[in-house]
């Protein structure tokens, strides 16, 4: 009966059947993930569910960070953007977003479109369209929204065979069920 509590509610072990974060997790290797957890961090190891299948791997982006695109390659930085700095993303044919945070409001634009659309729709149960430049939200239209949670960037150490953030986005708070507190 203690065995079930702590397994529903406390810990559950889970075995990481690929190489994505490798050298840190060999593949095959048990992770004991703590389900009750107050704080993420960057470099925290996490477990997630995305469509219906749990993963493993490490949060490079928090909310308010700055995540850049460039050739499947990825980086933060802690400074938001300044008009400045966005005039140089086509210099740079890098693509810059802000990770949001729950009550972050975004004004939706075409450049920055696609990559919300995902997020808003997928955890937000929102629904957006855009007709030429006019955006509507749930039928109202619109270029602001407001996110309802936390969001973050993960990705596997193994960065050459990682599926990841860089593939299937951002992923909510809502999704992450567990901290990695140990490899066993």
């Amino acid at each position: 009966m203690v065995g079930l509590f702590v397994k529903i509610f406390l810990l559950e072990v889970f075995t990481v059947p690929t190489d994505s974060m490798l050298p840190t997790i060999p593949v095959g290797k048990k992770v004991t993930v703590i389900k009750f957890f107050t704080t993420l961090e960057k470099n925290n190891i996490i477990a997630f569910e995305k469509d219906s299948e749990n993963f493993v791997k490490r949060i490079k982006g928090l909310p308010h960070d700055t995540v850049g695109f460039q050739n499947n390659r990825r980086w933060t930085m802690d400074t938001g953007l300044t008009d400045n700095f966005s005039n140089s993303v086509s210099q740079l044919s890098t693509v810059y977003y802000i990770i949001p945070q729950k009550n972050d409001e975004v004004r939706l634009t075409n450049e920055n479109m696609s990559f919300y659309q995902k997020i808003i729709e997928r955890n937000e149960n929102t629904f957006i369209t855009q007709l030429g430049d006019k955006i509507f939200i749930n039928g109202l239209e619109t270029n602001n929204y407001t996110f309802k949670q936390n969001y973050y960037f993960v990705q596997g150490d193994n960065t050459a065979s990682s599926i990841d953030s860089r593939d299937f986005g951002l992923i909510a708070k809502k999704q992450i069920f567990g901290k990695v507190l140990n490899i066993n």
